[in-house]
This record gives C-alpha cells, structure tokens and sequence, in this order.
C-alpha cells in the first residue's frame, strides 16, 4: 500500500468509527482482533452499564436497607426480628438483593427458584412468590420500599433503601 492510499484508507477508518460512535456505538473494533480485546472491552461496557450495587455485603449477610440477608443462616432480619421466609421467598429475595438494582426478569428469578432450565412456571408463579414476599416484608407494590415491578420486564430491588 502506497503512502496516498494508506492515508485514504486511515481516513476512511476514522470516519467509519467517527460515524458509528455519532450513531450511538459505545466502542468499535475494527478487525482483525484478538478475543481477549473483545472480551476486555465487553466487560468494560457492562461496568458503564451496571449501576453500582445499593447493598452490603459482609460474611454471608447482603443489607438491603435496614434488612439484613444471612445466607449462611438462611434468616432474614429487620433489626433483631427474624422474617419467616420460605425457601424459595428467600432464594428470590437472595437474588434480588444480590442483583443490586438490576431488573431480574421472571425467568431469570425462575432460574434462582428451582435451577437454571429447571423450572417452567405458570404465567403467574413468580409473581405469586413474589406477592408473599412483599406481604412478609411489609412492602407495597404500590409504593415499594424493597422490591419493585418493572411493568413488562420483571422485578428489582428499590434503589435508595431505607
């Protein structure tokens, strides 16, 4: 390649990558490329991406606003009362709390309940566990102080505990 048509082909890069990123791309890899800088810049993206988590998490317990979530235990406490949670009320809380914000979608909760692959649900299960749940802890749907719906998408934990 001759110096005229190297310079033509590095403007032309730039301007493909100038375009795609006024589009709206958050990177671009131009090939060829190595799997470890795909991998890399993936993570990178979904780090930007991930609110950071509203949860602590200190040997085995996640506090999730003034609940504290044992998992060595498997005992959810608000102050020093103990909630009485079913197995799979608090394998849901679990990975509510643990998503730190993120929408969990039903099949993803599911996948928490019995097993990834292992559960197929009627329409409303999750919905049902999660109903109980939310009566357990004194929640709302309608003004949620630990878990909310995301209409269409699934559940989440409330950002800005109590």
């Amino acid at each position: 390649m001759g110096t005229g048509e190297n310079k033509q082909w590095v403007q032309d890069f730039v301007e493909t990558v100038l375009n795609g990123v006024h589009e709206g791309a958050d990177d671009y890899l131009a090939k060829p490329f190595s799997p470890a800088e795909l991998v890399v810049r993936v993570k990178a993206i979904l780090r930007r991406a991930t609110p950071p988590a509203r949860r602590a998490v200190h040997d085995g317990t996640i506090t999730l606003g003034d609940l504290a979530i044992d998992r060595h235990r498997f005992e959810v406490r608000r102050g020093s009362r103990v909630i009485p949670l079913t197995p799979a009320e608090f394998r849901l809380l679990s990975a509510l709390a643990e998503a730190g914000g993120r929408v969990l979608t039903r099949q993803v909760l599911l996948d928490a309940l019995y097993g990834p692959g292992q559960g197929e649900a009627l329409d409303r299960t999750i919905d049902v566990h999660i109903g109980r749940l939310r009566e357990k802890l004194g929640d709302g749907a309608d003004r949620p102080r630990y878990i909310a719906t995301v209409r269409g998408s699934g559940y989440r934990t409330v950002r800005g505990e109590t």
